[in-house]
């Protein structure tokens, strides 16, 4: 049966599983990997918005390593659609980061610890437990042909 979308239920059934075990094999790390590269931006903001750009770019370096691990992860993600915007944003964070290697702005550095903050919570809201999500009922009327689909809801 097929719901909105044209989504057939064992399609949600079966994402739903994969999105809950990626989140129980990729959390932990996850956590490390945004908690150290927010902390690698702010280090070298810090360093940049005080002219000390021989302490900069050890943490630019760091947070280079760390994007490219936390995107190796994120690659990992069972959700083909967000796969082009988190392409399009680790090269955006590389070019950057990349361009602050040369010439170090704390205001660069600061919005990239920003974005990863917002992806840090996007992340967080996409491994809610899963088992909070509702998936459609199939409500079947007196007439075997007429069946409805109702939407899915998150509890």
């Amino acid at each position: 049966m097929e719901g909105r979308n044209g989504i057939k239920m064992t399609q949600l059934k079966t994402l739903k599983t994969e999105i809950s075990e990626f989140g129980t094999r990729n959390e932990e790390e996850m956590k490390f990997l945004f908690r150290s590269l927010k902390h690698s931006l702010g280090t070298a903001a810090n360093h940049a918005s005080l002219h000390r750009y021989d302490r900069t770019v050890p943490s630019i370096k760091h947070a280079i390593n760390l994007s490219g691990l936390l995107y190796k992860n994120l690659c990992l993600l069972p959700v083909p659609s967000l796969q082009g915007h988190i392409d399009d944003l680790f090269d955006y964070m590389k070019e950057t980061l990349e361009e602050n290697l040369r010439v170090p702005l704390a205001e660069d550095l600061a919005e990239l610890g920003l974005l990863i903050k917002e992806l840090e919570k996007g992340m967080a809201t996409l491994l809610v437990p899963m088992d909070s999500i509702r998936l459609p009922e199939v409500e079947k009327n007196k007439n075997p042909e007429a069946t409805t689909v109702s939407q899915a809801q998150i509890s």
